[in-house]
């Protein structure tokens, strides 16, 4: 038996419910109606198990594969997703699994993606620091960034070219600060150094 410690709605249609166990699930109103579903009381464990099979494992995937609908996620950024809405960790699992059995995620294939559109724009710092935020392994980052070429000379060359006027480069303080401004974007002295000279800033 499980002892239901909060019955709280979270927005206008959704009521987040949590056991004593911290399990934590979110049903629509009428849900909790139809499985009174109240503070103090308690759930048997065929209740919790049929609300888990029978609405949040359906639901969960339905709101993956639209979140999947117009662009390719990760898995973590699936999973995050989830579990703002209160899907328990269980159905995030049953969800990650399905997914990637029909290869609707691949967090490989989404690193090499995200590598070859940004292989001209940002530095090789920048793309493992954006893959890592996403929730791509190292290792994946690593074989990613290791099979498709990137040129940081060309993509160094169109930030500077963005953002040169912003700074005084004829003034130490706005030189210092343009240098600043690019190695937060990932990219080492000697390449901002060599861009600079190529360009003639220099």
């Amino acid at each position: 038996m499980h002892r239901v410690i909060e019955v709280y709605p979270y927005n206008k249609t959704k009521v987040r419910v949590k056991l004593d166990s911290g399990f934590t699930f979110a049903l629509y109103k009428g849900e909790i109606l139809k499985n009174k579903i109240k503070e103090d009381e308690y759930l048997s464990d065929e209740t919790v198990e049929k609300i888990v099979e029978e609405i949040l494992k359906k639901r969960a995937k339905e709101r993956a594969l639209y979140l999947i609908k117009d662009m390719s996620k990760t898995k973590k950024q699936i999973s995050d997703k989830l579990a703002k809405d209160y899907y328990p960790q269980c159905v995030i699992d049953y969800v990650i699994d399905f997914l990637e059995e029909y290869s609707f995620v691949d967090d490989y294939e989404y690193a090499c993606h995200y590598v070859q559109a940004y292989s001209s724009r940002k530095s090789i710092a920048q793309i493992k620091n954006d893959l890592y935020k996403k929730g791509i392994d190292k290792s994946l980052a690593d074989i990613a960034l290791s099979e498709n070429e990137i040129d940081e000379d060309s993509s160094i060359v169109k930030l500077i070219e963005k953002n040169k006027k912003k700074y005084d480069l004829m003034d130490v303080n706005g030189k210092r600060k343009f240098y600043a401004m690019l190695m937060r974007k990932g990219y080492a002295y000697d390449c901002i150094n060599r861009a600079l000279n190529l360009m003639e800033l220099i």
